[in-house]
C-alpha cells in the first residue's frame, strides 16, 4: 500500500502525470537520481574539502544515499508486504544493500587504482551498475512485485 501523502499528490496531478506515476521503473528511476545525487554528492565533498580517502567517502555516500533510498522506496515505489514480519523485510534490504555497497566498492578500487580513471566517473559508472542490482533484487527480492 502507498503512503498517504503519495495518494494525495497522486490525485491531484493531471491525467498524463498519474500515468508516467503509475510506472514502477520510472519511480525508481527518479528516487534512484534522488539519492545517486545526494551518495555523489557527499562523496565528492568528502574528497575535495576534506581529503578523506576516495573508498572511505564512496562508503559514507553509499551510506546516506541507501538509507534515504529504502525510506522513499516504502514510501513511493514499492509495495511492502512480501514478508509479513517487517524485520525479515529490512534484514533482506540491508542484506543486498550490503552487496551493492561491496560492489560498488569493488568497481571504485578496479576503476581507480587498476584503470586509472578518475574517482569522479567511475563513481557514475558505478551507479548505473548498482541502480540496476538495487532495482532487481529490490524488485524480486525484497518487496512485493
Amino acid at each position: 500500500m502507498k503512503s498517504n501523502i503519495y495518494q494525495t499528490l497522486y490525485l491531484k496531478s493531471p491525467g498524463f502525470i498519474q500515468k508516467i506515476l503509475d510506472e514502477q521503473i520510472i519511480r525508481f528511476t527518479i528516487i534512484g537520481g534522488i539519492t545517486a545525487s545526494i551518495d555523489y554528492g557527499i562523496m565528492f565533498c568528502l574528497i575535495e574539502f576534506f581529503s578523506i580517502n576516495y573508498l572511505i567517502a564512496t562508503g559514507i555516500g553509499f551510506i546516506a544515499g541507501s538509507v534515504l533510498n529504502y525510506l522513499l522506496s516504502i514510501l513511493w515505489v514499492f509495495e511492502r508486504g512480501r514478508y509479513k514480519n517487517q524485520t525479515i523485510e529490512f534484514t533482506l534490504f540491508l542484506l543486498f544493500t550490503l552487496i551493492g555497497f561491496v560492489l560498488n566498492h569493488l568497481v571504485m578500487w578496479v576503476g581507480v587504482d587498476f584503470l586509472y580513471i578518475s574517482y569522479m566517473i567511475v563513481k557514475i559508472f558505478s551507479l548505473v551498475v548498482i541502480t540496476l542490482f538495487n532495482y532487481l533484487s529490490k524488485k524480486y527480492l525484497v518487496f512485493k512485485r
